[in-house]
């Protein structure tokens, strides 16, 4: 080989070295495409996923809705995706990252305060500001009231379409008796939708929607001796399911907060489960009537599996979950001896139990020693997990304290949410409470209590931080009988019956801004 030669391949070769070099020292940018955090990571913390499909600043943000365990975000595992072949660490003291990479999907990541989170790639790196905060408790604040006077206790429900709420209940007529009628939000009013929808006393008004958003009003229907009523409300007109006053006798003036409940699955697949106040073979007096509308004719005494006809229903209340309608039973023989609490849901057509005669157990983990009659209430959380509101003697050495009870019906366990509500002792047979779990699983209680000769409807929730019960919020003077529900955007409201001057109204208030 020529000297020539030579000197060309070390030139070629230096000129290939200097290249690579080259390439070592480019600098390519690096950053975040997307970041987030995925429920199915984070089991039991999310119930949705919180993603940045776009990250376009230096400063990442979260806000998890309130009721979210603060510990939580200590462990809380990200998916995101970078620019190809980089990496990403947490920053050290240094800015710089500390060498320990995290895996999209599989790392978790300490959320609890600001964390610097690095993107690098040979020699360039960029620098982010991950915040993740829990959302502060909903403040509740007066939204609308009826134009029209009222009395009965009020049924407050949101249409699944639209989000829209519906109080039903009753107000005067023209011979002074309480006649159905059924309110729609709307701007600051709670307007009457149809009218009186019978012409006569109305009592135990209960009410719910079909799929399609369409409301269904039941009630003990002064027109046929209070048999019980169900109308379906629709273009500004209430129409009868079926008949008028195809069920049994409920008598008009019942103590606890519900004595109905109506499921319209369809226009010709209605059920409706009341109080009974008839002597009757089918149901004896006391018990449970559940009724079935085929589109032709109403059934009464529809028996559930494993339940006694002779079992009491002083207390009669209905929700629909997901899709799902849950039928919850309140019994007492007294006003402090529990005889029979049961929970059913509707599957395939048929009413199956979740528990029959459910023995609630105390704080000493005993069996309670009695119920107040006044008022009970459920829900039923994201993943199946039922919530039990109670007026209960927890313990036989105290007295009767306001409580939610959590049941797990996989394994029976039962636990007393956030304690007794030992502030509330002094409560008497005035008291009234319901209960709601918002979006997020977190239980709110309204309460309307007499505090100092005054009633006042006041509420409280499950604080995420102390895990115990928040300072009763009050909302009103001069009120009672409160009814709470949360829509599905997470919404919370609040229906009451309220004294306005010489007037009672039914007033809502709402969490939304």
């Amino acid at each position: 080989m020529s000297k020539r030669t030579i000197l060309a391949a070390l030139a070629s070769v230096a000129l290939l070295a200097a290249c690579d070099k080259s390439k070592e020292d480019e600098v390519i940018p690096v950053s975040f495409s997307s970041f987030g955090f995925y429920a199915k990571d984070n089991a039991g913390v999310l119930k949705t996923d919180y993603i940045e499909e776009n990250v376009n600043s230096d400063v990442i943000s979260f806000t998890l809705p309130y009721g979210t365990d603060p510990d939580a975000l200590k462990t809380l595992v990200p998916e995101f995706t970078v620019t190809e072949g980089a990496s990403v660490n947490v920053a050290d003291a240094s800015g710089a990252p500390d060498g320990k990479d995290i895996v999209s999907g599989s790392t978790p990541v300490d959320c609890s305060s600001d964390v610097q989170l690095v993107v690098f790639l040979k020699n360039n790196y960029k620098a982010y500001t991950l915040s993740v905060k829990v959302a502060e408790p909903e403040k509740w604040e007066k939204l609308a009231m009826t134009s029209l006077n009222v009395e009965a206790t009020p049924a407050l429900a949101v249409n699944p379409k639209d989000g829209v709420p519906y109080v039903a209940g009753t107000s005067p007529n023209k011979n002074g008796e309480p006649a159905p009628h059924l309110f729609k939000l709307d701007g600051t009013e709670l307007k009457d939708v149809a009218g009186a929808l019978a012409i006569a006393r109305a009592d135990g008004v209960s009410l719910s929607f079909d799929p399609t958003g369409v409301p269904y009003v039941a009630f003990a229907d002064g027109a046929f001796t209070n048999k019980y009523s169900v109308k379906r409300v629709a273009d500004g007109k209430g129409t009868y399911v079926g008949e008028g006053g195809q069920m049994f006798v409920t008598t008009a003036k019942r103590r606890l907060n519900s004595v109905s409940a109506v499921f319209p699955i369809s226009e010709k697949d209605v059920w409706c489960a009341h109080y009974n106040n008839t002597n009757t073979v089918a149901v004896p007096m006391g018990g449970l009537n559940l009724a079935h509308y085929d589109g032709s004719g109403w059934t009464n005494g529809v028996p559930i599996a494993g339940r006694e006809p002779a079992s009491y229903a002083n207390g009669v209340f209905g929700r629909t979950v997901n899709g799902v309608p849950y039928l919850y039973v309140y019994g007492t023989k007294t006003s402090k001896v529990p005889s029979h609490i049961s929970l059913y849901k509707l599957e395939g057509g048929n009413w199956t139990t979740i528990f029959e005669n459910l023995e609630v157990l105390g704080t000493d983990g005993k069996p309670v020693g009695g119920y107040s009659a006044f008022f009970s209430d459920f829900d039923i959380a994201s993943d199946g997990t039922v919530y039990l509101l109670f007026d209960v003697l927890f313990n036989v050495a105290e007295d009767f304290q306001i409580g939610v009870v959590k049941y797990d019906p996989a394994t029976g366990k039962q636990v007393i949410v956030g304690g007794a509500m030992t502030d509330t002792t002094n409560m008497n047979s005035s008291t009234t409470a319901s209960m709601a779990l918002d979006s997020n699983d977190v239980p709110y209680v309204s309460i309307s209590y007499k505090d100092g000769g005054v009633m006042k409807t006041a509420v409280r929730h499950i604080d995420s931080k102390t895990k115990t019960w928040s300072e009763l919020v009050t909302l009103a003077s001069n009120s009672n009988f409160s009814d709470i529900v949360f829509a599905e955007d997470g919404t919370g409201y609040i229906v009451t019956r309220e004294t306005v001057g010489e007037d009672t109204k039914y007033v809502l208030y709402s969490t939304a801004k």
